[in-house]
């Protein structure tokens, strides 16, 4: 659904970066390689949500889940210098420190929860936060 409006704005951009030589015909191969980069993505998707639902312990929409440990906070450096070492005050300007969180939640409704068997994977909260809906993305280190 998002994707005509990426490819819009995509072109806009070719088209105003290229000036007169963004010809109809040159932005309708930019269209056309969109299209076909989109529709590889989403069919990748398809295929992904397919798989999914074949795995144990998967559910669609979102789930209720309670808190069951104080959120940690510890402070990482993150990116390395060019030298390997991942002491930022070696090299300047290659890392930099950010506050990591470790929250353990678990399903209020005590069901089984599904493997985590690729590094990326990541859960997206659902909060109400002072009468307001908001949604937050977060890492899934271990289950």
């Amino acid at each position: 659904e998002f994707f005509p409006l990426h490819r819009e704005a995509l072109c806009t951009a070719v088209s105003d970066a290229l000036g007169d030589k963004a010809t109809p015909e040159c932005m309708a191969g930019w269209r056309k390689g969109y299209d076909k980069m989109a529709g590889i993505l989403i069919q990748m998707q398809v295929d992904m949500e397919a798989d999914l639902k074949k795995k144990p312990n998967t559910w669609e929409g979102f789930r209720k889940f309670k808190l069951v440990a104080p959120i940690e906070a510890t402070t990482e450096t993150i990116g390395q210098s060019s030298s390997g070492s991942s002491d930022s005050s070696e090299d300047e300007g290659t890392g930099f420190e950010e506050k990591v969180y470790k929250m353990i939640l678990t399903p209020v409704d005590a069901g089984a929860l599904p493997e985590v068997d690729k590094f990326g994977q990541y859960v997206a909260l659902r909060l109400t936060v002072d009468g307001k809906v908001t949604h937050r993305n977060y890492n899934i280190a271990a289950v």
